[in-house]
């Protein structure tokens, strides 16, 4: 079990991980509305800032996944409800949806909205941690 401390960590990592990649892409030259393959689109990042949306890049897959019958799984991980076992690569969760996207415009919006996620799910988690530190002071 991991503890809201080490998941905070995690979360403000990752959150910082996915503004630099939106920052990237918004840097991109031409016409961003292009389609291509997604797999291009994530070589193309990692050849140029060493970090992709994929979960090897993640500090909260980092420190969440596990692997148990050679399936990797996620564990504790705020984006991972238990009523969602596939977690953030659910078939409508914003992960998802960056993966899929069909161009560099189509990959922002979905990056923003997880991006939003990441913030709201570190905004309960700060609170958690204040809660905590306010009861340890009485």
């Amino acid at each position: 079990m991991h503890s809201d401390p080490d998941i905070l960590q995690a979360v403000l990592e990752s959150i910082d991980h996915w503004l630099r990649m939106i920052a990237w892409v918004k840097q991109q030259p031409g016409n961003r509305d292009v389609q291509s393959w997604y797999w291009d689109r994530k070589e193309q990042m990692e050849k140029a800032i060493d970090e992709s949306w994929f979960g090897q890049h993640c500090p909260l897959c980092t420190l969440c996944s596990i692997e148990m019958d050679g399936k990797e799984l996620c564990q504790d991980c705020p984006l991972c409800p238990e009523d969602k076992p596939q977690g953030c690569a659910g078939p409508k969760e914003p992960w998802r949806a960056v993966c899929n996207a069909r161009s560099w415009n189509e990959w922002l919006i979905a990056a923003e909205v997880m991006l939003e996620r990441l913030m709201s799910i570190r905004d309960e988690y700060a609170k958690k941690e204040e809660n905590h530190e306010d009861q340890n002071q009485d």
